[in-house]
């Protein structure tokens, strides 16, 4: 395993070239400003934010707006020329593509993110994905944890060390991690520990909210606010579709529901669980289908071990495209059922839309 990558060095120039390629393939304009903004992300390292660049590149020109910032990282992704990143802290982040595909450890205390790469990672998703009938077009994998230095007292020790390239999130991820040692409790105990959630922390306790957690308890598989908020209202159409959101974010803050988003612009909601999984997003028929290889839950624990960091939990996501025959047979699968009693299938369909994720 290496635990940052060497990427193979692009320079300005010929990512500027590649993307007026790209640009002239879709019959797109090009531009100066959308030149300047790519030579000036292909010069910045590590993970970026529109608002980082866009103060970046308004300094050498103050007339390019956000907004044209936005829709050319937008496009460098179209085009496969950078990747989209988002660590759980509310921000989209960019970074140039590199040849060598890398995954990243995030800390839940300090925010810092570093980068490694594990052949036997590789080939193990790529074993989990065949016998799935799955084909890999792309995935996401990273690891949230927290410097085993840190738990012991001492100082974070990648904090003062620019060799190891890494680079911070902010605000720092506390909640995420400690909301995770306590017991989860089972569905039918979710309304009441959320009421002592909310009086200890000095919440406002409603019964609109007791009804969007008691309504969320009851739901399988990946629930978006739009699908509760359908639900909720049969019982009391006064309830609003900012109430049903907020009262989800809060589940997920104290660690009652886990927050996916599937790449389609779109957050999904579902209960935590004791057994973890993961998941494979089919990105021509929208099929969601859940999985866990212990194998790769062990290798994990490893890799971060070897990090310096005590592992608390992972994303780990697959996209591709099912073989037709799997994803008919999936169609009338339901949540929770199958051959493997650990591996549940969801045939909910994702709804495409470019819509940038993050804002709250």
């Amino acid at each position: 395993m290496s635990s940052v990558p060497k990427h193979p060095e692009r320079s300005a120039a010929s990512l500027v070239d590649a993307f007026r390629k790209y640009l002239s393939r879709k019959n797109l304009k090009c531009t100066r400003q959308r030149d300047l903004i790519v030579e000036i992300f292909a010069g910045m390292a590590g993970h970026v934010s529109v608002e980082e660049l866009w103060e970046k590149v308004s300094a050498r020109n103050f007339s390019i707006g956000y907004a044209t910032v936005y829709r050319t990282l937008k496009l460098l992704t179209d085009a496969g020329l950078a990747d989209v990143r988002r660590f759980g802290d509310g921000k989209t982040r960019y970074e140039v593509q590199s040849e060598e595909h890398h995954d990243h450890l995030i800390c839940l205390e300090c925010g810092i993110v570093l980068e490694f790469h594990s052949e036997r990672l590789e080939k193990l998703q790529e074993e989990v994905a065949q016998r799935h009938g799955f084909h890999i077009d792309s995935h996401r994998h990273e690891l949230f944890g927290v410097c085993e230095a840190f738990l012991s007292g001492k100082s974070c020790p990648f904090q003062s060390d620019p060799s190891c390239l890494a680079q911070r999130v902010a605000p720092p991820l506390k909640s995420t991690y400690r909301g995770l040692m306590d017991e989860i409790p089972a569905p039918d105990e979710i309304p009441p520990a959320f009421r002592a959630y909310l009086s200890q922390h000095h919440l406002k306790s409603t019964r609109q909210r007791d009804l969007v957690v008691e309504m969320f308890a009851e739901m399988e598989g990946h629930v978006s606010v739009e699908d509760l908020l359908s639900v909720v209202k049969k019982r009391d159409p006064r309830i609003s579709y900012a109430t049903v959101y907020r009262t989800l974010k809060i589940l997920v803050d104290g660690g009652f529901a886990v927050a996916r988003s599937f790449g389609e612009g779109h957050r999904r909601f579902e209960r935590r669980s004791v057994e973890h999984h993961d998941h494979m997003i089919c990105q021509r028929s929208g099929t969601i289908i859940e999985f866990r290889d212990e194998d790769i839950e062990s290798l994990q624990e490893t890799i971060a071990h070897d990090l310096g960091f005590k592992l608390f939990r992972h994303r780990h996501e697959l996209y591709g495209f099912l073989d037709e025959r799997v994803v008919a047979s999936k169609r009338n699968v339901s949540s929770g059922q199958g051959s493997d009693a650990r591996e549940k299938h969801s045939a909910r369909m994702v709804e495409q839309d470019d819509q940038e994720e993050g804002g709250k």
